[in-house]
């Protein structure tokens, strides 16, 4: 009985790799066991969907929009006017080192104003 056990449950295993469920599916419709065999001839070609066309784009910021501090912190605009920034590292002297995507450049932004504004930026030439 065990051994009629095992074979019945290999034989399902292997009709559901083989099909009788997509492997593109939602939650819906998927069932515990069942193991999707996934190869390349499944996939849709390269730029058949539309999602791949989905890139981002950028929204203007909302007037006066912020992010929510704890009570007792505020939030202040440090600096602004970067191209694409995507890495920041700070010098031990408190230097920021900005590294933009678009131009392909590291800005240094380097201390506070009164107005809690960068003092001063350095970008090479």
């Amino acid at each position: 009985m065990r051994l009629f056990g095992m074979i019945f449950g290999a034989l399902a295993i292997a009709v559901s790799a083989t099909g009788g469920q997509s492997a593109f599916s939602d939650f819906r419709r998927e069932k515990p066991g069942v193991i999707h065999k996934i190869t390349v001839a499944d996939l849709p070609a390269p730029g058949a969907t539309p999602a791949v066309q989905n890139s981002p784009t950028m929204v203007p910021r909302p007037p006066r929009a912020q992010p929510e501090a704890l009570p007792g912190y505020s939030v202040t605009l440090y600096k602004e006017g970067l191209a694409n920034p995507r890495l920041i590292r700070t010098a031990p002297n408190g230097d920021l080192f900005i590294a933009e995507s678009q131009p392909g450049r590291v800005t240094v932004v380097r201390g506070r104003d009164a107005n809690g504004k960068a003092q001063r930026r350095s970008r090479p030439d």
